[in-house]
C-alpha cells in the first residue's frame, strides 16, 4: 500500500505500515526527510537524539530532518511510518 498526500506544498507518503516484533529494531540513523511514526498496536521505544520515549497504541512521534533517531519493539507492534518532504 502506498499513501501519498499532497497539501499546500508538502508531500506526506509511506510505502507500507511497519509490522514489528520482539527483538526488531532500527539502528540510530538520520535522513533528509521528516518522519512521523504512529503506534497503532502494542508498544515501541524510540530514541530521538539523547532522549528515550516509550510509545503505546494511539501515540505518535515526529523526527525532524537530520535528527538522529532509532526504534525498537519490545512486544508485537503495528506502526504506521510516514515521511514528508517539501514540494518544489
Amino acid at each position: 500500500m502506498t499513501i501519498d498526500i499532497q497539501h499546500k506544498g508538502l508531500s506526506i507518503f509511506t510505502e507500507r505500515p511497519l509490522e514489528c516484533s520482539n527483538g526488531i529494531s532500527s539502528p540510530i540513523h538520520k535522513h533528509s526527510l521528516s518522519e512521523i511514526h504512529i503506534v497503532c498496536e502494542g508498544e515501541s521505544t524510540y530514541r530521538c537524539e539523547n532522549t528515550i520515549y516509550t510509545l503505546n497504541a494511539g501515540d505518535a512521534i515526529y523526527f525532524p530532518p537530520e535528527t538522529y533517531h532509532s526504534s525498537s519493539a519490545e512486544e508485537s507492534a503495528r506502526i504506521l511510518a510516514f515521511q514528508t518532504k517539501s514540494q518544489k
